[in-house]
């Protein structure tokens, strides 16, 4: 749950994850960024294989308040294949969730996955530092 926030504040979120594809088809990942009921960001991974397969994942997103039901939005997700190379995937994004109560929750979660594969999910580390205006 995060703090009560006012415009000019600032939320900076940084954090770690790993993916694991086990098995199944090829398939592009989702990876989204919500506050509240509202995805403010989305990430796409590039096609995981069909056979094992991990992508560790280094994520930075910065909110930016405008007003208490408006935010602004960006981030990076820099990823890399088991013994590949690496890449990386930005987005940017708003919402009008109301984030001045200080009861808004941010979820950070993979959104889809392949039809027909094993995957694992794990989100290894998170930070979120507030600074106000």
């Amino acid at each position: 749950t995060l703090p009560a926030c006012a415009a000019g504040d600032v939320l900076m979120i940084r954090g770690g994850a790993t993916l694991l594809q086990q098995s199944g088809t090829n398939k592009n990942i989702t990876f989204g960024l919500k506050l509240g009921s509202t995805t403010i960001l989305s990430w796409v991974f590039t096609s995981l294989s069909s056979s094992a397969s991990t992508r560790v994942v280094t994520l930075s997103a910065t909110v930016r308040v405008e007003g208490t039901s408006d935010v602004n939005a960006t981030g990076y997700l820099t990823h890399n294949i088991s013994g590949g190379t690496g890449n990386t995937a930005t987005a940017n994004g708003v919402a009008t969730e109301n984030i001045g109560s200080g009861s808004l929750t941010l979820d950070l979660t993979g959104l889809t996955s392949a039809s027909g594969a094993t995957q694992t999910f794990a989100l290894q580390s998170i930070s979120i530092t507030k600074v106000s205006a």
